[in-house]
């Protein structure tokens, strides 16, 4: 469903031995993102976690729009592997900044329909999910933020094995806000096991 391939050999370097997660929009495709394949200390590391095809408008675009946006409700997270767990409602913004498009494309769908933003825990992600929440908020009562714990990540939760710890938290957090989730289906998704 996902579309993802791993990169043995490419002709653009850029692709080499990462995890190939298409782009679409529209059902087209319009570029990728190639992810490492392990999760390394990337403060310290050398290497970039993402590579993107050059070329690609990011700010655009986001992944996985098509599907989430489609949905009941929508949660949006910072980049594509961590949208996969919240699948088929997790979408992501390729980065923890949220563009004036990307700001529109979420008001647009916000204001009929619950979307929950969640970036990561450190200050930088935290103060962009505020920015973000309080300009949806004031288009639509059906926007909310959730915090995940410190060092998670939607990604993080599936490595433990603790999706269903992950929904409580984001559920419990949206109705704390006035904005109910129904998850049920949820449930019945491979990732959801």
């Amino acid at each position: 469903q996902l579309g993802v391939q791993f990169a043995t050999l490419h002709p653009l370097r850029l692709a080499e031995q990462r995890i190939i997660i298409p782009v679409l929009r529209k059902g087209v495709m319009v570029g990728w993102q190639g992810r490492w394949p392990a999760e390394l200390n990337w403060k310290e590391s050398r290497l970039n976690k993402y590579q993107t095809l050059t070329g690609m408008r990011k700010r655009f675009l986001i992944y996985n729009g098509d599907v989430a946006l489609s949905r009941p409700f929508a949660i949006v997270v910072e980049g594509p592997t961590s949208a996969w767990p919240l699948w088929p409602n997790g979408c992501a913004t390729f980065g923890n900044s949220v563009s004036y498009h990307q700001l529109a494309m979420l008001g647009e769908y916000c204001k009929s329909h619950p979307l929950v933003i969640i970036m990561d825990p450190d200050p930088i992600a935290q103060a962009e999910a505020l920015r973000v929440y309080e300009r949806l908020r004031r288009l639509s009562p059906l926007a909310a933020r959730v915090r995940l714990p410190d060092k998670m990540d939607p990604g993080e939760f599936q490595r433990q094995g603790r999706l269903d710890d992950m929904w409580e938290i984001i559920v419990s957090q949206c109705e704390q806000q006035s904005v109910r989730l129904d998850v049920a289906d949820m449930k019945e998704l491979p990732n959801g096991q």
